[in-house]
C-alpha cells in the first residue's frame, strides 16, 4: 500500500497487542476508495501470515434486513446477543491469537452491528484484535463506536500520489498476453 506506512504500523501494533493477550479493536474510517478494504485486507494477511485465525465478514446493503447476516458471515449462525458474540470471539481465540476483519460495517445490519460494536470496547485482556472498515455513511443510534480508537485515512501525500502513478504506469506497459 502506497503512502499508508503509519496506518499499517498501527494494524500491526494492533496485531502484536492481541498476540500477547492485550486484545483491542480499530475503527478504519475513510470515504470510498481512501484504501479501507486494501488496508483491511492487508492486516488479514499479515495476520494469517502471523498465525492468526481470521475472519472476515463484508456488510450488504442487500442483507440490512436480515438480523445476524454479518454475524453469520463470521461464525456460520446468526448471533444477536453482544455478549455471546464476545465470547464466542474469545473462544475462537483459545487456540491461537484471532484477527476479526469486518468490510462496510456501515453496511450491515443493526443487530450484528451493534453487536460488534459492544465487543469492540471489550477485548482488552484478549487475543483478540479486531479491525472495522466505515464509510462515511452515518451509523444508526444502536451502533455505538464510542471508546473505540479511529484511524481516519485522509488523502494520500503528493510524494505517494506520484509513487503510486509511477507504481500503475509500470503495470500498464508491461506487455499483455493476447487471448
Amino acid at each position: 500500500l502506497v503512502g499508508r506506512e503509519a496506518e499499517l504500523a498501527r494494524t500491526a501494533a494492533l496485531l502484536d497487542a492481541a498476540a500477547l493477550g492485550r486484545g483491542g479493536s480499530l475503527a478504519i474510517v475513510g470515504a470510498p476508495g481512501s484504501g479501507r478494504s486494501s488496508l483491511l485486507h492487508r492486516a488479514a494477511k499479515e495476520g494469517a501470515a502471523r498465525e492468526f485465525s481470521v475472519r472476515h465478514a463484508v456488510g450488504r446493503r442487500a442483507e440490512q434486513q436480515v438480523p445476524g447476516a454479518l454475524t453469520h458471515e463470521l461464525l456460520g449462525r446468526p448471533v444477536h446477543d453482544p455478549v455471546e458474540l464476545l465470547a464466542a470471539f474469545i473462544a475462537l481465540a483459545d487456540g491461537a491469537p484471532l484477527l476479526v476483519a469486518i468490510d462496510d460495517l456501515h453496511l450491515a445490519d443493526v443487530a450484528s452491528a451493534a453487536a460488534c460494536a459492544y465487543t469492540a470496547r471489550r477485548l482488552v485482556g484478549t487475543r483478540v484484535a479486531l479491525l472495522l472498515s466505515l464509510g462515511g455513511a452515518a451509523l444508526p443510534p444502536e451502533v455505538d463506536l464510542g471508546g473505540v480508537e479511529q484511524l481516519v485515512l485522509d488523502g494520500l501525500e503528493a510524494a505517494a500520489v506520484a509513487d503510486l502513478f509511477e507504481l500503475s504506469l509500470i503495470h500498464i506497459s508491461e506487455p499483455t498476453r493476447p487471448y
